[in-house]
C-alpha cells in the first residue's frame, strides 16, 4: 500500500513497478480497496507491506510537495497550512486537471485511516528507517537488495525546525491516531 509522502514512488521504482495482477494504475489505494481489487486469496499469497512516516515530518513534506507541484500557492505559509488544515486539505489550484485527482480524501487521511481499522499487513516499515526496512522487504520477497533512489523528495531540514508549540499540538490533534498507533513522538535535533 502506497501511503502518500512515505517514499512509495521510490519503492515502486526499486521494485521495477511490479504489482500483482490485475494491475490497477491508481498508486494510492487503501487496504480495503486493495483487498477488494486483488481478492482475499491473492492478498494472503503475497508478502504484504507498507511504510508509514512521522506525522510532523509527513505534514512538512506534504506542504512542500503541494507548493512544488502547484496544488497550493508558492507563497502559502506553513503555519497557516498546519493550523488551518481542514481548509487546506481540500484546497487545490486548477493548475492540474482536477478530474484526475483523488477526491476521496484518502491523501489527506491519517495514515492509520488507510488500514481501514486493521493492520492487515505482514510488515509496516518506517520512513525513518527506510533503506533497512526496504532491505527487509527485499529479503522477504526474495529480491536482490536494491538501493532506493530519492523520487519526488522535498528538500528541508529536520522537521522540528519548522514547528512552534502551537503547530506541534495541532498535528497531535489532527493525526493523533498515527502518533499513538505507530508510537511516534516529536523529536528535536
Amino acid at each position: 500500500m502506497h501511503i502518500n509522502k512515505t517514499a512509495g514512488t521510490s519503492i515502486e521504482v526499486a521494485l521495477d513497478g511490479w504489482k500483482p495482477k490485475p494491475f490497477h494504475p491508481e498508486k494510492h489505494m487503501d487496504c480495503k480497496s486493495m483487498i477488494g481489487l486483488y481478492g482475499e486469496e491473492t492478498w494472503k499469497k503475497y508478502f504484504t507491506f507498507t511504510f508509514v512516516r512521522n506525522p510532523w515530518d509527513r505534514m512538512l513534506s506534504l506542504f512542500l510537495w503541494r507548493q512544488k507541484v502547484g496544488f497550493i500557492p508558492k507563497d502559502a505559509n506553513f503555519k497557516d497550512f498546519v493550523m488551518n488544515w481542514d481548509q487546506w486539505k481540500i484546497y487545490r489550484t486548477t493548475k492540474y486537471d482536477i478530474s484526475k485527482l483523488n477526491t476521496s480524501g484518502l491523501l489527506e487521511r491519517p495514515q492509520s485511516g488507510w488500514f481501514n481499522g486493521d493492520l492487515n499487513f505482514d510488515f509496516v516499515g518506517r520512513f525513518e528507517n527506510l533503506q533497512n526496512d526496504f532491505d527487509f522487504v527485499c529479503r522477504n520477497i526474495k529480491m536482490k537488495k536494491n538501493k532506493l533512489q530519492n523520487r519526488y523528495k522535498t528538500i528541508h531540514g529536520h522537521y522540528s525546525l519548522y514547528y512552534d508549540k502551537e503547530m506541534k499540538n495541532k498535528i497531535e490533534q489532527v493525526w493523533g491516531e498515527d502518533i499513538e498507533l505507530f508510537k511516534y513522538k516529536f523529536e528535536t535535533i
